[in-house]
């Protein structure tokens, strides 16, 4: 079995999706070693939503989900930082869940967004993985 998991291509098998979290911009390091994975789907997670992110190279990339902190000691999500996130992936072919707005009670009725956020996608998955 050892042989197995020491292939670079074996692990993640194809069928896998695969994800990294990234609260600030200065954990964009993170998706970079995600695109070096071999898993069908590859998503980011912008939760908790913390700061700017900045300019994202969505390649390689199938999803994102964008979200703010939530509970009694949550730390504010602007919705600028959001927004800028959803134009990227919009620009890139990227599917985008908008998941919550973060805050004491964060919500994730779809209803509570602001309408430009309105936005729950799936990713498309590979036809070879379907069949």
């Amino acid at each position: 079995m050892k042989d197995y998991f020491d292939r670079h291509d074996a692990w993640p098998t194809k069928n896998v999706w695969i994800g990294v979290s990234i609260e600030m911009r200065k954990y964009l390091d993170r998706m970079e070693i995600l695109k070096q994975t071999n898993g069908q789907i590859k998503f980011v997670s912008f939760e908790p939503l913390l700061g700017d992110i900045g300019y994202i190279d969505f390649s390689g990339i199938s999803w994102v989900i964008i979200g703010g902190e939530s509970g009694p000691h949550h730390r504010p999500m602007d919705i600028e930082w959001a927004r800028d996130i959803v134009k990227q992936a919009k620009e890139q072919g990227v599917a985008i869940w908008m998941k919550q707005l973060g805050g004491l009670r964060p919500g994730g009725e779809l209803e509570d967004f602001p309408e430009d956020l309105r936005i729950r996608e799936f990713p498309k998955l590979k036809e070879e993985v379907i069949a």
